[in-house]
């Protein structure tokens, strides 16, 4: 698949590209390097990102839905009011992220590193946290967790 001129493909290296607003729905990017990129409000539902670099990738209002991450790194990345419902991080690298308006639902984020990640305010309550590394995770009173869950117990501090 092309889109913009560039091969949408496994391993395939989208460095600072700009495929803001773009239907990549179903696309194959396992392995692939997007380091910097621009996909602000793209379409990304059911794609493949398995073990992609995401790092510093801006995902702002980005759709994500059933999107499988796994592995994935996005350090760095900007998923401001991006969808994340049934989408798989699993022992994904969301390290020092602002996921306070990130839309969650069924998300599943078994293993994955939110270490210094800010959700204050954020609705986690349907999410599969097992395994996660929260330490230094900020989350405030308006935060949800699934029952039973203590953020705390997982390295999570309450913000002031």
């Amino acid at each position: 698949m092309r889109v913009r001129g560039f091969a949408i493909e496994p391993g395939a290296s989208l460095v600072a590209v700009n495929l803001a607003e773009t239907r990549l729905l179903n696309a194959r990017l396992q392995g692939a390097v997007l380091f910097r990129a621009n996909l602000t409000a793209a379409n990304l539902q059911y794609a493949n990102l398995r073990g992609a670099n995401c790092r510093e990738v801006n995902f702002v209002d980005a759709d994500l839905r059933h999107a499988y991450l796994v592995d994935a790194d996005l350090t760095g990345a900007s998923l401001h009011r991006a969808q994340l419902d049934g989408a798989d991080l699993r022992r994904a690298a969301l390290c020092g992220l602002d996921l306070a308006e990130v839309r969650f639902g069924r998300v599943n984020l078994e293993g994955a590193n939110l270490t210094d990640a800010m959700i204050e305010g954020a609705d986690l309550s349907q999410a599969q946290l097992q395994g996660c590394c929260m330490a230094d995770l900020l989350y405030d009173d308006e935060t949800s967790f699934p029952d039973g869950f203590d953020a705390e117990s997982h390295g999570g501090a309450r913000a002031r």
